[in-house]
């Protein structure tokens, strides 16, 4: 848990500061946007932490079925998130 309190502080450090004009830009059609990105990684701790803590609380036994995770870190390999963590499409309103 301290590393992943590390990796998130880290995180927040390297965005703060940057305006909102910054923080919602899509480089490239079909991207996301810091913010998106922000929002993805926000969704995904939440539904893994749920999930975790609905496994603890059952009595079912199940086995864990075997997921690529070291494709996360392949940044060429790109993947279509599950609904339930894509973020949402933050349309900037600048002024």
């Amino acid at each position: 848990m301290n590393e992943n309190e590390k990796i998130r502080g880290e995180l927040l450090n390297a965005v703060n500061g940057l305006s909102d004009e910054q923080l919602n830009a899509q480089l490239e059609t079909g991207r996301w946007s810091i913010i998106q990105v922000l929002d993805h990684l926000y969704l995904m701790e939440r539904a893994i932490t749920k999930s975790i803590s609905d496994k603890l609380k059952s009595d079912e036994s199940i086995p864990a079925v075997d997921k690529p995770i070291e494709l996360t870190l392949n940044r060429e390999v790109k993947v279509e998130a599950p609904s339930f963590v894509t973020p949402s499409k933050i349309i900037p309103n600048f002024e």
